[in-house]
């Protein structure tokens, strides 16, 4: 599985704690799930720093053509091409940390995205009107488009759920991974650089912007410089990039404490650990995040921590540290600066936030988030007693090979069901309750295309496609065609209806399907008589091969002749034309075999005629016969004893209609008969000649173009040309 990361987005040392938080995963995918491939896609301008990843097996780089540091460039080229680089590069699920997913994506690759906050929302004074209207419409975009949207805190869940309703039931709470490692400096290379004394300052890591709460944290330097209290003198040190630094510096120099305020800026992991380490408290002042890390930080490393509990920040802290409940009181926040001072330190474990931990669940996520297909079917992917479910079973066989298939099994109810289904304009057993079963298991996610095994599922077609969800749809017949198989010759009431409904469902399959598929060119070029659509891919009618050889046997037998297929209308009109029209001339015997058969016995048998009906082992009954009559004179599709025959390396005589949509000599096979003159003078032939009841031929057609292998490469074409491969 190929899981591709966005970074084009990281503007290095620039996007603090979402920078962090993505490092800090990609360490944990790479060494506590391996067993995937992630492609790295990054900028022109940020790519060498990712370029270390590449040291695992697992992780590849890919650099875009557009720069991190042209935010707006940046954007347009994630809108306009991401996706189309993403399929190129074979991705099965797509990974944005941030909420920059693009507007579209045809590829059908699922999109996973991270919403860290909604700060704008909240805090819309520290952003321009661009900005504001920009934020929210990418934030609406991502959780109207994204297959899964994640967020770092339940507070985050709930805010998004408030603002968006509609995306409640795909999304999902993930805390950030929260890595706390030995700095392995020295305290002396703080000290000498910042001019501090270990275990005697106070700790920050924030960003300058007015949300963050440095004022109040001023102040509190303040109130204690003037108290001169015993610890009164305790620097503040605080690392971090991004917001109003110069109103920062400014406020310090009007309180009369610049001497107390140290500003690191932007600190390497080693130095931050360092500061961590030797502190004597750490404060964090926030009354807004998103999750919050560096309390969590500091708390594991056994540092005392005194914060506010706004937003998140009581929950991802688990109500661990000294609280102030008054963010903005510098005097309650000395108050709980005093009482920390005289607590002792501790450690504290946070084990949901452990890399391997959130590296494994987001690994479950991106497992569960692979292209998936529905399968929509009339014919079920077991029940094999006829071609056309045959057909849908290798269908279904075919897409497992390449994404997780779930299956719908449309199947009649009852006669009143049909009548409902009539009334609401669908083509029974279809009802708009199978429709509104669809969009129920599509509300679930997860679905990147949707398979319909027949083209009688038009509106479903329709409505899915209106989703944006691919659809492929197969066409086993020209249905409309296939009615007058189905009801006969004549006319009806009932069958003018189902050839009224056929003709609207299959138009708006034929239409709406981003993919269509035939059996035969015959059924392609009726679809396009009638409803004016092409279906360009065709998909011949394949099997698996069960065919074994078996010793030839020196006996001598009498030549027979094999008429086989379950009870059906075309199988019945065909058989009883052949046993009345062709068997009293032949100088061979007849063998008519096929579930439902056997009530037949007494009609047709004869000196001539053996009516075996059903039979437990095909392969037995092929072995049996010399050759095979198919003597077919209606139908649509491909006829599936066809294919059945010419596995099993039999001659064949049949009708036009027999051989429709295979490809082959048909005089090498056996030959094409559409008449009792015509079939009783090449089977005689061949039963007075000394061919073998093998047929080489056959068997090299069937395991070149008719075996379950051949129409894997055919059918891998097209599933790569809507992104399944």
């Amino acid at each position: 599985m190929r899981i591709g990361i966005d970074l084009l987005w990281v503007r290095v040392g620039i996007c603090g704690g979402t920078e962090s938080y993505i490092r800090n995963l990609m360490d944990g995918l790479a060494e506590n799930a391996p067993e995937q491939e992630y492609v790295l896609f990054a900028a022109r301008d940020n790519a060498e720093s990712f370029r270390h990843y590449e040291k695992h097996s697992c992780m590849r780089l890919h650099v875009c053509g557009v720069d991190c540091a042209n935010q707006a460039k940046r954007i347009l080229w994630e809108n306009l091409y991401l996706d189309r680089e993403a399929a190129a590069q074979g991705i099965d699920v797509m990974f944005i940390p941030v909420y920059s997913m693009p507007k579209k994506h045809g590829s059908g690759i699922p999109y996973i995205c991270v919403i860290h906050d909604l700060q704008a929302m909240h805090y819309p004074q520290y952003f321009s009107k661009t900005k504001r209207l920009f934020l929210k419409y990418t934030w609406y975009n991502t959780c109207r488009n994204a297959d899964r949207v994640v967020t770092i805190s339940d507070y985050c869940k709930q805010d998004l759920i408030a603002h968006y309703p509609f995306v409640k039931e795909k999304i999902s709470t993930i805390y950030n991974p929260v890595i706390t490692q030995d700095s392995r400096m020295e305290p002396s290379a703080i000290e000498e650089k910042y001019g501090i004394t270990r275990g005697n300052y106070f700790y920050c890591v924030s960003s300058m912007l007015p949300h963050k709460n440095l004022t109040t944290l001023l102040k509190v330097m303040a109130l204690r410089k003037k108290e001169q209290s015993e610890d009164g003198t305790i620097p503040l040190v605080i690392s971090g990039v991004g917001g109003r630094e110069d109103e920062f510096h400014a406020a310090a120099e009007q309180l009369g404490i610049s001497d107390l305020v140290i500003d690191t800026g932007f600190v390497s992991n080693e130095e931050r650990d360092c500061l961590y380490e030797n502190c004597r408290l750490f404060l964090f002042p926030s009354v807004f995040e998103g999750f919050g890390m560096p309390p969590v930080e500091a708390m594991r490393k056994g540092k005392n921590v005194v914060m506010t509990r706004e937003s998140c920040l009581g929950e991802v802290t688990e109500n661990k540290a000294v609280y102030v409940d008054k963010p903005y009181d510098e005097k309650e926040w000395n108050e709980k600066i005093e009482a920390a001072l005289k607590m002792p330190e501790r450690k504290y474990d946070f084990p949901q936030y452990e890399l391997a931990r959130v590296a494994e669940t987001y690994q479950e996520m991106f497992r569960k988030m692979r292209k998936k297909i529905l399968f929509l079917t009339c014919n079920g992917i077991e029940d094999a007693a006829f071609g056309g479910a045959k057909a849908s079973i290798r269908n279904y066989k075919l897409l497992k090979k390449y994404a997780p298939v779930d299956v719908i099994v449309v199947q009649k109810r009852s006669n009143l069901a049909s009548l409902i289904s009539i009334l609401q304009g669908y083509f029974p057993p279809v009802s708009r309750k199978d429709l509104q079963t669809v969009k129920e298991k599509l509300r679930e996610g997860g679905y990147s295309h949707v398979f319909f095994d027949g083209s009688h599922f038009g509106t479903i077609v329709k409505e899915v496609k209106r989703k944006g969800i691919k659809t492929l749809c197969f066409f086993h017949n020209c249905e409309y065609d296939y009615i007058e198989v189905r009801f006969g010759r004549g006319d009806s009431l009932k069958k003018r209806v189902y050839k009224y409904l056929i003709a609207k469902q299959e138009k708006l399959a034929a239409q709406y399907a981003d993919c269509n598929i035939a059996f035969t060119k015959r059924d392609a070029e009726r679809i396009r008589q009638i409803y004016g659509v092409e279906l360009p891919s065709i998909v011949p009618l394949t099997l698996p091969d069960i065919y074994k050889e078996r010793p030839k046997s020196g006996d001598r037998h009498e030549t027979t002749c094999l008429l086989f297929g379950p009870v059906g209308q075309a199988n019945e009109e065909a058989f009883e034309w052949f046993v009345t029209n062709v068997s009293p001339s032949l100088r061979c015997k007849t063998l008519v075999a096929g579930k439902g058969f056997e009530a037949y016995r007494d009609k047709w048998s004869s000196e001539k005629v053996e009516v075996r009906g059903y039979v437990e082992d095909v392969t037995e009954l092929y072995a049996e016969a010399d050759c095979v009559a198919i003597p077919l004179l209606s139908g649509g599709g491909m006829k599936i004893k066809t294919a059945e025959a010419l596995m099993f390396g039999k001659t064949i005589f049949g009708t036009d209609e027999a051989f429709v949509g295979y490809e082959l000599d048909r005089e090498k096979v056996g030959g094409c008969c559409n008449s009792a003159a015509e079939f009783i003078e090449a089977i005689n032939r061949f039963a007075d000649g000394e061919q073998d009841s093998f047929n080489s031929y056959s068997r090299r057609i069937y395991e070149e173009k008719y075996s379950l292998q051949a129409s894997e490469k055919a059918f891998g074409e097209i599933l790569g040309e809507v992104n399944i491969v």
